[in-house]
């Protein structure tokens, strides 16, 4: 009997690895003519979207960019089609083509060995025509240039974030009227040692509001008192900085978003950073949450380090300093469970760590959008928090009275 002739196949992982810093050279390769209005600008620029083109009535796009990141990922989002991870994803996406066809292919153009055949059951390789020399040296200069106008990016955005932390003043002389009311309103203020200790919040009197017009173009809307929030890594770096907007009366400012993260330089990471409010556990105890008055609370109430890590997403992949014993997770309760599924996803993260990690939400009901930590100080004050003998039992006794 004639043995069963077995196919060569690709492994997926080596031609992800080997796609790392090349994701533009394949995508003009594979889908370029579509991708041409967002490769000639500067990644994170909005175009107008090549699947559903234009959508008002002055006929400017519905916002597709690419992630600024995009040479190391191939990702992009369209702001109605939704987000594609990866440059599979957005392949897919631009021309239904299935994932072990766009594999073999991007395999073939970065010249992946093909992995010893093993299964009967494997995809056959597809050779796909190669560029002439010509297309391969405009590639590659699209390339050069899309990573100039990144590195140029990222020294813009460093320079902002130095210059925003440089003109913002010190808690240390205390707090400016905007912010001393904006923090009594929300029931946050603290002992002047837990505001300045790490330097991780200052005060802008005039920080310039910028906002994009239908063409993607910034436009100064005005400048308004800020609070400006150090947003640092494990080894205390900023990354970048957090703003929220105010009114002088202490009001949050009346602008389209009041609470916004200044840019993230190309050449750092912010998964893992936070807002190190009461700097790192000395007895291994650290609370997290999401908002920055969210934090503010659980250290009014219990006086322990508690991070803020602004949105779900750095919750979810929150990276723990070392010497973590406990983990608090103040969860936000959300009708989407948005703030939920990041916590619970942080939980199963860490369980092989062996650090004892607790969820801990509101138990109010959701009224509007959500319910957080905060809005609980606000309406019910300290009794609407876990009970301080509960919460000593599972810091194992650490809990200040």
């Amino acid at each position: 009997m004639t043995a069963v002739q077995k196919k060569a196949y690709y492994d997926a992982s080596k031609v992800r690895r080997e796609a790392r810093g090349r994701w533009l050279e394949i995508l003009v390769y594979m889908v370029g003519d579509r991708l041409q209005p967002a490769l000639s600008k500067r990644p994170g620029k909005h175009v107008t979207c090549p699947v559903h083109g234009t959508s008002n009535k002055n006929g400017i796009g519905d916002g597709f960019r690419f992630f600024k990141d995009v040479d190391d990922t191939g990702g992009g989002l369209c702001n109605t089609c939704g987000t594609f991870h990866d440059g599979f994803d957005l392949i897919h996406w631009l021309t239904g083509q299935e994932f072990r066809e766009t594999l073999n292919q991007i395999a073939e153009y970065l010249r992946v060995e093909p992995e010893t055949p093993g299964d009967s059951n494997q995809q056959k390789v597809v050779p796909i025509a190669r560029p002439t020399p010509a297309r391969v040296a405009e590639i590659k200069a699209l390339q050069e240039k899309v990573k100039a106008d990144l590195r140029a990016d990222s020294q813009k955005a460093n320079d902002n974030i130095q210059r925003v932390w440089r003109e913002s003043v010190s808690l240390i002389d205390g707090l400016p009227n905007p912010l001393f009311c904006y923090f009594k309103y929300r029931g946050v203020l603290l002992r002047k040692e837990q505001m300045v200790t790490g330097d991780h919040i200052r005060y802008h009197s005039e920080l310039p509001y910028y906002d994009e017009d239908e063409e993607g173009n910034l436009e100064m809307i005005g400048k308004y008192p800020a609070i400006i929030a150090a947003i640092r890594d494990l080894n205390g770096d900023i990354i970048t900085l957090h703003r929220t907007y105010l009114e002088p009366s202490g009001c949050k400012a009346e602008v389209r978003s009041a609470r916004k993260m200044m840019a993230i330089p190309a050449n750092k990471k912010v998964t893992g950073a936070a807002i190190q409010l009461g700097g790192f556990p000395a007895d291994g105890v650290l609370g997290v949450s999401e908002g920055l008055e969210t934090a503010m609370s659980i250290m009014k109430v219990y006086q322990i380090p508690t991070w803020s890590l602004v949105n779900t997403t750095l919750l979810e992949n929150f990276i723990p300093p070392e010497g973590l014993k406990t983990l608090l997770i103040w969860a936000d309760k959300d009708k989407k469970q948005g703030g939920q599924s990041a916590a619970q996803a942080l939980h199963e993260a860490l369980q092989p760590t062996g650090i004892d990690v607790h969820i801990l939400l509101p138990q109010r009901p959701v009224i509007g959008k959500s319910v957080d930590w905060n809005d609980i100080l606000v309406k019910e004050g300290i009794f609407g928090f876990p009970a301080h003998n509960y919460m000593s039992r599972i810091t194992q006794g650490t809990l200040s009275t």
